[in-house]
């Protein structure tokens, strides 16, 4: 598969699911099929730790693919992690072609309303 690799700077609230619907667009415009590949994401402390990963495949895969609205991406943010803002990137891969799509950066927020009872 032929696609640039797009920024994308976001934010999310920590406690809460972070959401990110993306399609990739062959040059006509049209929409790609991907239900066949892989899609994955991950978060890094600019230490490099992993806060979140997600993951289109696996016993509760957190990333969810259709052919016509592309990838679903709803990952919650452990709420024991510290507000910073961290490096994220979304890969896909299909036959051993690994491609990064997505490149940037994630504001982790802390919460500050309580919704608990």
């Amino acid at each position: 598969m032929s696609c640039s690799c797009k920024i994308f700077n976001t934010e999310a609230t920590i406690g809460s699911t972070f959401v990110l619907q993306l399609r990739l667009k062959d040059d006509a415009g049209e929409v790609i099929d991907i239900t066949g590949y892989r899609v994955a994401m991950t978060a890094r402390s600019k230490s490099g730790s992993i806060l979140f990963t997600a993951d289109s495949i696996g016993v509760s895969p957190a990333i969810e693919l259709d052919a016509e609205d592309g990838a679903l991406i709803a990952v919650l943010i452990p709420e024991a992690t510290v507000a910073q803002v961290a490096d994220f990137d979304v890969l896909i891969s299909q036959a051993g072609v690994i491609t990064p799509i997505i490149r940037g950066t994630i504001n982790l927020l802390p919460q500050i309303t309580d919704l608990t009872p």
